[in-house]
């Protein structure tokens, strides 16, 4: 009994990475939520230092390939950014699928949003980590890098010299803890992405987080060690539409010259023909002022007739007095 209870004991796994200096550790605590906490802590290398004991390379490669793994957390302070590798169940490498384990990436803004929020919703440890998992599922809809590959073999992709590409368009609602909203449109050739974005900027409310983004696989594991990822390119909320940062972090997109060069261009021009758009729409309007047929036209010709029939009742009125 006591050794079938040893053989279900599972470990948490971390790293740490700063000024270009990677350390591994294992824990036997196995909360995601307090790990990720520390990561945001005052002083989190410190505290992460004395949470774990630190094991060699090898020794965490062969852990985090058994069955006595729950999940990895590869902690950049240099990038702001952790990676987590998460395994459901006791499952050795060689029987993980795209179903039973993920790979995911996340800026420190996200992960603090999220680890505040449930800080102050929820007490109980166990439902944290429920929560927790959930609600990052809610946020990596354009990030979860699935074990082996994310992305559909032969559909749309750009063939590279550092790696093979295409895009999605997704939404997060941020007044519903960033569940996502609508449907994904993953596979993308790059004009249906800008297609597909355009439209959803457009159409989505303006508190939803609209984001085109772009996947990719790549053989150079030099530049990323799992062979795949994913970064968003654009974000649209509140009415604005800005390039996110995030490629210009990333190894594989910058020294990828079609993407750096080519596509981040196109996608300027994009922001910048949108940020005339306003005036050149307001210049319009005012142009219709005068001409009735205009909405606007219409709309202060009715005002005029209101104020005018307001004036004779006045008149009248006054006359009744009189």
């Amino acid at each position: 009994m006591e050794k079938e209870k040893s053989a279900m004991t599972t470990n948490s796994l971390y790293t740490i990475e700063q000024n270009g200096e990677r350390r591994e550790f294992i824990s036997n605590n196995t909360s995601l939520f307090e790990l990720l906490k520390m990561m945001l802590s005052e002083k989190p290398y410190a505290a992460l230092m004395q949470y774990g004991k630190q094991i060699s390379s090898d020794n965490f490669a062969e852990i985090e390939q058994s069955d006595k793994f729950s999940f990895s957390a590869d902690i950049n302070f240099d990038e702001k950014q952790v990676r987590i590798y998460k395994v459901d169940g006791n499952v050795s490498e060689l029987d993980r699928t795209y179903e039973n384990s993920s790979i995911e990436t996340y800026n420190f803004d996200s992960i603090k949003y999220l680890v505040d929020n449930i800080g102050n919703e929820v007490t109980s440890p166990a439902l944290r980590e429920q929560v927790l998992e959930e609600r990052l599922k809610s946020i990596s809809g354009s990030q979860t890098q699935k074990r082996g590959g994310f992305m559909n073999e032969n559909y749309n992709y750009t063939k590279g010299a550092a790696c093979q590409f295409n895009f999605y368009v997704v939404a997060f609602d941020t007044q519903n803890h960033y569940q996502n909203y609508g449907e994904m449109k993953s596979d993308l050739s790059f004009s249906e992405a800008r297609s597909e974005f355009k439209k959803a900027a457009a159409e989505n409310p303006k508190h939803i987080n609209t984001m085109l983004g772009i996947a990719y696989q790549t053989d150079r594991r030099d530049l990323e060690p799992h062979g795949a990822g994913a970064v968003d390119l654009l974000q649209h909320i509140n009415g604005h539409t800005h390039l996110s940062d995030d490629y210009a972090k990333n190894p594989v997109l910058m020294n990828e010259g079609i993407i750096k060069n080519n596509i981040v261009g196109i996608l300027k021009g994009d922001i910048e023909n949108e940020r005339q758009k306003p005036s050149a729409e307001k210049s319009k309007e005012l142009s219709g002022k005068s001409s009735p047929s205009s909405l606007i036209g219409k709309l202060r010709q009715n005002e005029e007739m209101l104020r005018n029939q307001n004036e004779v009742s006045k008149t009248m009125e006054n006359q009744r007095d009189l």
